[in-house]
């Protein structure tokens, strides 16, 4: 189970994450495999592959679906507010474990982002890899200079 805590407003435009299997990640034919995919055409939070997002923490009554022009095209988006540490949406990525353990710890998430100007110059939030969190800091953050990374490691 992963969850996504975005802790600062924006716009998530798609997200797609890929379980990397076992077998591919040492070394055999094995592809990857598109585990949950979610484009949030339909205006809620069904998945398009996989299982739907979960509102957490009353976030919902804050998160809309709009269409928004993006590059002279019209787009559904998913419009969320600033999140705190216990709010967010569960994404249940139904990747088996790899890696040799019994976690997911192999795989590659793939989002599309926009934010607001009111979120420039402030650290946002990509993703919290704990289901439990109610206090402390998201795996993978933008910051004010609009660098992505983690443990103060910013590129």
């Amino acid at each position: 189970m992963k969850t996504v805590r975005l802790l600062s407003r924006g716009v998530l435009l798609s997200a797609v994450l890929l379980g990397i299997q076992g077998s591919f990640a040492q070394g055999t034919n094995d592809t990857n495999h598109v585990t949950g995919q979610w484009d949030f055409n339909s205006g809620d939070l069904r998945a398009t592959v996989g299982t739907a997002l979960q509102y957490v923490g009353g976030i919902d009554a804050d998160t809309t679906f709009v269409s928004s022009q993006i590059a002279g095209a019209s787009a559904k988006v998913m419009s969320f507010p600033s999140a705190a540490p216990s709010q967010g949406y569960l994404m249940y990525h139904g990747a088996k474990p790899n890696g040799g353990g019994t976690n997911v710890n192999e795989y590659t998430l793939i989002m599309d982002l926009m934010w607001p100007d009111i979120s420039d110059g402030t650290f946002r939030a990509l993703f919290d890899t704990d289901t439990n969190a109610t206090t402390g800091d998201a795996a993978m953050f933008v910051n004010p200079d609009n660098a992505i990374g983690v443990f103060n490691d910013y590129a």
